[in-house]
């Protein structure tokens, strides 16, 4: 047996670099990290066994085997933060839905590579825009009959969406009628519709290429919920980042504002939000506080991401000030998140996201007052859980 095979099979694996970024000396070992792969085999058959539940309706019960749930330790409630409070938040997922994806390919984020997209041209892209935008009339049914009424939509309905006009698609009529559908599904079951396009969106980029293409991506966002049938508004809001500081926070907002007022559409001026940020020394609610003066655009505040870059403000006081930025009549959304259950995760990535909520989700008293988009690895399997749970928990008070 060679040396190779003989560290492989004691358990050990040769470091790929040393601290100071070289290979290590001949020889030098490690224990393999099994926590993490251990913890991802626990988490897949838990999320299997959480789908199975949600089919048989019999949520409470069947995740009570979970090596880290129980029945006790799921929500544990401070005393001032009742039950009753917790029932009436109204929860959202984000994106696509694991239980319709798994058993029934359904989901709303089909896409290709550039080669493939440069290959097979607008006919390709066009199908797969059709098939996402069919696929969200089921994933909103979905959501209808299971009583949910906040849902973030992908923003990758159209794959490489700024290199054409939707116009130029083959389907375009029958992607027209899907949206227009899509829609009337989603005000008829009384379904709040987001969108959080990806962190390289940056309107305030030192980079005017990354500006326009920035832009034509967002005006895209926009014209899907324009085809939706739904007027412009922070109702639908799409969410973004500031992006880079740049060397100069407050040049940098100033560059953002300017964008926002002299290059973007009036549609898009009134669906745009910003979010606080989960880097230190990047931009809290108190830096986006100085971009909505200026601008009128209102804060997303996330819960998970004050705690990297809270700025001069506590937890509440961010919370209450983001939500006074939202205009008279619309509801604001929140984003509740977590750190990863797997306690070596926690400790590398603690910015990651974990796959179920544990709460409590509180909100200062403020429970019927905004929309809470939970960002978890689970979406909608962790929403239903933790909602049920509540509901367990409010029989038998």
């Amino acid at each position: 047996m060679n040396q190779y095979k003989q560290r492989r099979n004691s358990g050990f694996s040769t470091w790929g670099r040393s601290a100071c970024g070289r290979h290590p000396p001949v020889g030098a070992i490690q224990p393999k990290r099994h926590s993490q792969r251990t913890f991802n085999r626990t988490f897949a058959s838990f999320v299997e066994e959480a789908l199975l539940v949600q089919e048989q309706e019999e949520y409470v019960h069947g995740y009570q085997g979970a090596q880290h749930l129980s029945e006790e330790d799921l929500v544990v409630y401070p005393e001032a933060l009742s039950v009753q409070q917790q029932c009436a938040l109204r929860l959202g997922y984000t994106c696509d839905n694991l239980l319709l994806k798994r058993t029934k390919k359904i989901h709303t984020s089909r896409g290709c590579i550039k080669k493939t997209f440069e290959e097979k041209g607008l006919a390709h892209v066009s199908q797969l825009a059709l098939a996402n935008c069919l696929d969200l009339l089921e994933l909103l049914a979905w959501n209808h009959a299971h009583g949910i009424h906040l849902y973030r939509m992908t923003s990758k309905l159209f794959p490489w969406a700024g290199h054409y006009e939707l116009e130029e698609l083959p389907e375009y009529e029958l992607i027209c009628a899907a949206l227009s559908a899509a829609g009337e599904v989603a005000r008829a079951a009384d379904q709040r519709i987001t969108n959080h396009p990806s962190h390289f969106i940056k309107l305030a980029s030192s980079n005017e290429n990354i500006i326009d293409s920035s832009i034509k991506d967002l005006e895209v966002q926009s014209r899907v919920f324009d085809l939706m049938g739904y007027a412009p508004s922070h109702w639908n809001k799409i969410n973004i980042h500031v992006g880079g500081v740049y060397g100069n926070k407050k040049k940098t907002l100033d560059r953002f504002a300017e964008t926002f007022h002299e290059r973007l559409s009036d549609s898009l001026k009134a669906r745009l939000a910003v979010e606080n940020d989960d880097v230190p020394n990047s931009y809290s609610v108190d830096d986006l506080l100085l971009l909505h003066k200026n601008t009128g655009i209102p804060i997303t505040f996330d819960f998970h991401h004050h705690q990297f870059c809270p700025g001069t403000m506590s937890q509440k006081e961010a919370f209450e000030t983001a939500m006074s930025t939202w205009p008279d009549g619309i509801r604001p959304v929140v984003h509740w998140s977590e750190m990863p259950e797997c306690p070596q995760r926690r400790k590398t990535h603690p910015h990651s996201h974990s796959n179920f909520i544990y709460g409590p989700i509180d909100l200062y008293g403020y429970e019927d007052h905004v929309d809470v988009m939970i960002e978890s690895k689970a979406k909608e399997a962790a929403l239903l859980l933790y909602r049920d749970k509540l509901h367990h928990l409010r029989r038998h008070a």
